[in-house]
């Protein structure tokens, strides 16, 4: 139904044209605690649907992150474990905490002052429903923390 309408406004009225063009939409996942004891990793997924280009992606601090003095980076990837999307990231470096509200992507920093970069020549557009492997990657014990991972994508 969505796509009669876009095509109806779209032939219909040139008006709408730039606004329907430009339309991006948002994926979010299941919220996660990253809790581990000692060095430990947290899988995480997210659906990235067939015919969408990847504008963003990223987590979301829901929950504070509390643990030893250490690192957390995130990786995005297309298989598990992977990192062909994005390579892995600190959302905390050297650090013992990061606060609720941080947004760890392409577009928004975490403790470790880096954005999250799309690799070199990364798959960003998928013909078909694909899943996305997102990956904590502690190096020391967390004792508090939940991320939400998401995306931001266009359709074609």
């Amino acid at each position: 139904m969505a796509n009669k309408t876009r095509t109806f406004l779209k032939e219909q009225n040139r008006d709408f044209n730039n606004i329907l063009d430009s339309m991006t939409y948002t994926n979010t996942s299941t919220a996660t605690s990253i809790v581990g004891s000692g060095a430990n990793d947290t899988a995480m997924t997210i659906i990235q649907p067939a015919n969408s280009f990847l504008i963003d992606a990223g987590v979301i601090v829901t929950t504070a992150v509390a643990g030893s003095s250490g690192n957390i980076n995130i990786k995005i990837g297309t298989a598990d474990d992977g990192a062909q999307i994005v390579a892995a990231t600190a959302l905390m470096s050297s650090a013992t905490a990061v606060p609720v509200g941080v947004v760890l992507s392409h577009n928004g920093q975490g403790e470790g002052a880096a954005n999250m970069a799309f690799v070199a020549d990364a798959a960003l557009f998928t013909a078909t429903e694909r899943t996305l492997h997102v990956r904590a990657e502690a190096s020391a014990t967390v004792t508090a923390g939940v991320l939400v991972p998401f995306i931001i994508y266009g359709n074609i």
